[in-house]
């Protein structure tokens, strides 16, 4: 059984790990989801950066990993389209099927829509204990005006997603490199922060408002001090509900690290776990086939045809 520093109870509450790029963020999330994927619990991983599809082989390339769909990017099992964000959430929410949404590839338009589409399906559907991990999760919540009404939507999803997940069987982890840029309304609704190496002042006064909003800013002074100087792979783990204030090394994954910068000596083709594509196919495809039927514009555009069809019938009569 794979142990981890982070406490089981912490586990089953929101988490916001932030850090600066190499601090050893996606690594230690990584390291999480190995932990829920081991107990067989239920794992759906929101990628935007294409680097996750590594839980699928050993640490060394030469062996099998988790059994976890990769849905889109360089290492797809299935194909994914902007338009498929209600059926991959209806498979997640009702399924035990372990799944990585791979957006990399994707247009900010496409990704967006894929987004809102999946938060907002999920959330109706959703009873269970699910982890979501959600990468760079300032693309999906983001602080500040957005740009477009889909945009907002997107936004209105997200902080929807983390402010009543809970109620639904929802833990969601929220990884972020600009913690300034993650929406308030998110990072201030997670009960656990793990706080990495951070540089930028903004970042670090993101992590300050958290801090105000959860625990003591007195007992946070070592922590806020401690963090432009942090060590990679080195954090604080702060639950306030639960008591649980401690600095960490975060241990090695035991999985393929597919994010780390490539140097030439990597293996070609590392060995990935199988999975029951059919299976998934089958059943996506059976969702597709429930939703169009339920679809209320397409619902709407048969009832229009229907009378056009009568009308005319009644024209030759």
């Amino acid at each position: 059984m794979i142990t981890h520093p982070i406490p089981g109870e912490a586990l089953a509450h929101h988490i916001a790990i932030l850090g600066k790029t190499g601090s050893g963020k996606s690594y230690l999330a990584q390291g999480i989801a190995e932990h829920v994927l081991e107990r067989g619990a239920r794992l759906c991983v929101i990628d935007p950066v294409g680097r996750w599809w590594g839980l699928r082989s050993s640490a060394s390339g030469k062996g099998p990993g988790y059994p976890i769909i990769v849905f889109g990017g360089n290492h797809a099992d299935v194909a994914l389209a902007e338009t498929h964000g209600i059926e991959l959430a209806s498979i997640v929410a009702t399924s035990n099927t372990p799944a990585i949404l791979d957006t990399r590839l994707m247009g900010v338009g496409e990704r967006t829509r894929l987004f809102t589409d999946f938060a907002e399906t999920l959330l109706r559907k959703n009873r269970d204990p699910l982890t979501l991990i959600v990468d760079e999760s300032h693309l999906f919540a983001p602080q500040g005006r957005v740009a477009d009404p889909q945009s907002g939507k997107m936004l209105h999803a997200a902080n929807n997603l983390v402010s009543l997940g809970r109620g639904v069987g929802l833990r969601i982890i929220l990884i972020s490199q600009r913690p300034a840029k993650l929406h308030k309304d998110s990072l201030t609704q997670v009960e656990t922060l793990i706080a990495l190496r951070l540089i930028a002042p903004q970042d670090r006064r993101a992590v300050e408002d958290w801090i105000g909003e959860w625990a003591d800013p007195k007992e946070g002074r070592e922590l806020l001090a401690s963090l432009p100087s942090l060590p990679t792979g080195t954090g604080w783990i702060w639950a306030p509900e639960l008591g649980i204030l401690k600095r960490a090394e975060f241990p090695r994954i035991k999985t393929y690290d597919s994010g780390r910068a490539p140097t030439g000596g990597e293996i070609a083709g590392p060995v990935l776990a199988p999975i029951d594509l059919p299976a998934i196919q089958d059943r996506l495809g059976r969702i597709a086939k429930d939703a169009k039927a339920n679809d209320p514009k397409l619902l709407k555009g048969e009832v229009w045809r229907l009378k056009n069809t009568i009308a005319d019938l009644e024209k030759k009569a």
